[in-house]
């Protein structure tokens, strides 16, 4: 019995890591109203690093223990620590700044939608990569692309430039994703995820300071979002995410954590009053119909490294 409980276990605990990774994107619209773009993923990465440090330090210790009675490899090579670190930490660092930059302008729900486009670009780097691309890949990429006029070009002024840092946002999570992917079998993935914080904390620091000026007071005023951000997205989604991918098979976890960008839009409309036109909801539901279409296995195919850990890969609101 408790072995047949254990997919809905899964699941539900990857539905919570999506309402609090869509809720992200309103504390993130929320914080910039004090702070600037910088100094928010800044501090909130610091927080982060803080909330799953003590996870970090239990599977340290678990691995080791591990090392030394010969049923595990070592995931804690220096070398191996540093290549992942960097890399995801570039990516991420990268990715976040932008999206950030972006919700100076952008809702909550339009970002939702915007960065859940990655799941449409894993497939694509992937037949760069030399990977076959499945045919169905091609239509959802001409309803993102119907979803994407609807939901960002105004008739009259164009593509906002905050969509088009959203939808590059979009495209580099999916290579931080595939960097991921990579160094899944060689680094331990809370340590990855505590790297990228670090490399998001000390990188960021110097161009807060110098760009956006910030103030304790602009710091308390801001502090909810921030918290939230750091805490409960950056930290315990993250660690939800390991937990719920254990007992969810990839495609199902990639389907539910898609679910993020409803959640970014109920919670803009609720919280924030941000109240999408007829256009941008229609643009909405193409988006989402040609991600969550993306995401369904295909009777008869064979296992793809990229579309299956892509799905499975964090978010970060």
């Amino acid at each position: 019995m408790k072995n047949n409980r254990r997919p809905l276990f899964g699941s539900m605990v990857l539905l919570l890591t999506s309402v609090i990774w869509g809720l992200a994107f309103v504390a993130q619209s929320a914080g910039m109203r004090s702070v600037g773009p910088f100094t928010f993923q800044s501090v909130r990465s610091f927080l982060g690093l803080l909330t799953i440090l003590p996870v970090l330090i239990l599977r340290y210790r678990r691995n080791q223990q591990e090392v030394r009675e010969g049923k595990a490899r070592n995931m804690f090579e220096f070398h191996n620590v540093l290549k992942g670190g960097l890399g995801c930490g570039l990516a991420f660092t990268f990715a976040c700044t932008i999206q950030q930059m972006a919700m100076k302008t952008a809702g909550a729900g339009k970002a939702g939608f915007l960065t859940a486009l990655y799941l449409v670009f894993l497939p694509l780097f992937g037949f760069f990569l030399g990977q076959k691309i499945p045919k169905k890949i091609i239509f959802c990429v001409i309803f993102c692309m119907g979803g994407i006029y609807l939901l960002s070009v105004s008739e009259t002024s164009g593509m906002n430039a905050s969509d088009v840092m959203l939808i590059i946002c979009a495209a580099v999570f999916a290579t931080h994703i595939m960097i991921v992917n990579a160094m899944t079998d060689r680094v331990d993935g809370v340590c990855l995820s505590f790297c990228q914080l670090l490399f998001s904390v000390v990188s960021l620091a110097v161009p807060a300071l110098v760009f956006d000026h910030p103030t304790w007071s602009a710091l308390k005023e801001a502090a909810p979002s921030i918290l939230y951000s750091g805490i409960m997205s950056s930290g315990i989604a993250y660690t939800l995410q390991i937990i719920g991918q254990r007992y969810t098979p990839p495609v199902t976890a990639g389907l539910i954590l898609s679910l993020e960008s409803v959640f970014a839009l109920l919670g803009g409309m609720v919280i924030l009053q941000q109240i999408p036109t007829l256009r941008e909801a229609s643009g909405c539901v193409l988006v989402f119909a040609a991600v969550i279409y993306s995401q369904i296995p295909e009777r008869k195919r064979h296992n793809n490294a990229v579309e299956e850990d892509g799905i499975s890969s964090q978010m970060e609101g």
